[in-house]
């Protein structure tokens, strides 16, 4: 699929447009040779604006409200049936870890004396919200008044392409 873009209305004529006219020829001759880079291009413009409109805007916020009130009635659930999910574990831990002003909090240096090693396994499994909760624990370490040293791995799955480059 060869790119067909009128130039003539944004390249400068005459000397001043050799060298963007001898640039636009290159880009359209690249163009051709990767028509799956050219695809990808003709994708973009199917996506969706980068704005929502005032209606999609409001929709959103009603939505962020109803998503409130679900997670006020999950929390109450748990508390009913004494269980949590994952999830809300791992909120609950970094609740713990930090103090309302997003710092370290006393007890960040109670674990990271408890716990002065990690080990990650399945690393390459870990989400967002894991890696964070491991670096608020190790970050407690900072603030350790033990001299033992601290450390943490991390243990790729053996069967991960990461790890079998390391072999």
């Amino acid at each position: 699929m060869a790119c067909q873009c009128p130039h003539q209305n944004w390249i400068p004529t005459g000397k001043d447009g050799a060298g963007p006219r001898a640039r636009y020829k290159d880009l359209l001759a690249d163009l051709d040779a990767n028509p799956e880079f050219l695809a990808m291009l003709s994708e973009v413009r199917a996506l969706p604006p980068h704005q929502y409109t005032d209606e999609e805007s409001q929709m959103l916020q009603h939505m962020l409200v109803i998503l409130r009130y679900a997670v006020a009635e999950l929390r109450l659930v748990f508390a009913e049936r004494g269980v949590v999910d994952f999830v809300e574990l791992g909120l609950a831990a970094r609740q713990v870890l930090l103090d309302e002003e997003g710092k370290l909090s006393e007890s960040a240096d109670v674990f990271a004396e408890r716990w002065p090693h990690l080990l990650v396994d399945e690393f390459q499994d870990t989400s967002r919200s894991q890696y964070e909760l491991f670096t608020l624990i190790a970050a407690g370490w900072g603030v350790r008044r033990v001299e033992a040293p601290a450390s943490w791995s991390a243990i790729p799955c053996s069967r991960s392409i990461c790890f079998a480059r390391l072999r």
